[in-house]
């Protein structure tokens, strides 16, 4: 009986002890030129009632699984705090629309509607903006089938054996 425990065990250690990793699958593009690359690097149009900035800082949609939602680096609040008296993670009463487009193709913009982590309470520092969550992220208006988001990936990413 010990013997057949044994093999029993051995069994549904090999079936289920042993964890295959799951595959990654390559975007179809990646081993094209990167002039055949679709547009996912996008860059920022953010407009308040006094000013507006063209071309600043970069951003990126990206697929959720469930949505779609744009990212971009927190650490440009620091130009807002010092240009327009911004001092929180809080876009201000000021704040007229912010676009994503790839640069130079502004006719593909798209619009964020909503800051999610926008935080009130979260001052506008170097120490807050470059070393903790340096990211923020919106809900978009609507989706331009034109600009590829990033999937997240799940998956460690290993260093190619030569």
């Amino acid at each position: 009986m010990r013997k057949y425990g044994l093999i029993i065990f051995s069994f549904l250690l090999l079936s289920f002890g042993c964890k295959n990793e799951p595959q990654v699958t390559k975007e179809p593009w990646i081993e094209k030129p990167v002039s055949e690359w679709p547009d996912f690097a996008l860059t920022n149009k953010i407009s308040f009632t006094d000013t507006t900035y063209t071309d600043i800082a970069n951003s990126f949609l990206v697929n959720t699984g469930i949505d779609t939602i744009g990212v971009s680096c927190k650490h440009f609040f620091m130009v807002f705090e010092k240009q327009l008296g911004i001092h929180n993670i809080d876009l201000g009463p000021d704040f007229k629309y912010w676009d994503l487009y790839p640069k130079n193709k502004k006719e593909k913009a798209i619009s964020i509607k909503k800051l999610i982590n926008r935080n009130p309470n979260e001052k506008i520092g170097q120490f807050n903006t470059l070393k903790v969550r340096d990211w923020i992220i919106f809900y978009i208006k609507s989706l331009n089938t034109e600009l590829y988001p990033l999937k997240i990936r799940f998956t460690r990413v290993k260093k190619k054996k030569k």
